[in-house]
């Protein structure tokens, strides 16, 4: 049920993001002249979000500038391959240039977004680049 996200949609999803993102800790690699893998971070925001109390007020910017400077944990949110380059270690060659990048950006520490528990590839990535899990994704259905 995956339908290709147009640029335009892509952009309206995105736009928000410029208030959050580091562009020295992303990466898209091309390949044959587009896009074949992209890893994308963000600064942590949730110490942000604690200290404000998930409430915007006047006292906000302060606090997301003051966040800014002192901040040393990102997250990563995003890590895709295309399917033809899946497997041939291209998703490591991009996750240590943004680690690497990270480092130099002043970051200490990076978390990863949820993973499922069936992601063998992706688990396996996260635990040779020396990640410890954290929590473990449980997903749940029941036919109606």
């Amino acid at each position: 049920m995956f339908v290709p996200v147009t640029a335009a949609e892509f952009h309206f999803q995105a736009r928000d993001m410029k208030w959050v993102m580091n562009p020295r800790i992303s990466a898209v690699l091309h390949h044959r002249g587009r896009p074949a893998a992209c890893i994308i971070c963000i600064p942590d925001l949730n110490p942000f979000l604690h200290r404000i109390k998930s409430r915007i007020g006047l006292v906000t910017p302060w606090h997301f500038l003051r966040h800014r400077s002192t901040n040393r944990r990102c997250m990563l949110i995003f890590s895709g391959v295309i399917p033809e380059l899946e497997g041939q270690g291209v998703n490591p060659v991009v996750l240590r240039r943004v680690m690497l990048a990270m480092r130099d950006a002043g970051y200490v520490t990076c978390g990863n977004t949820w993973i499922a528990d069936v992601n063998g590839p992706s688990l396996a990535q996260k635990e040779k680049a020396g990640a410890n899990p954290m929590h473990r994704l449980h997903l749940f259905r029941k036919t109606l």
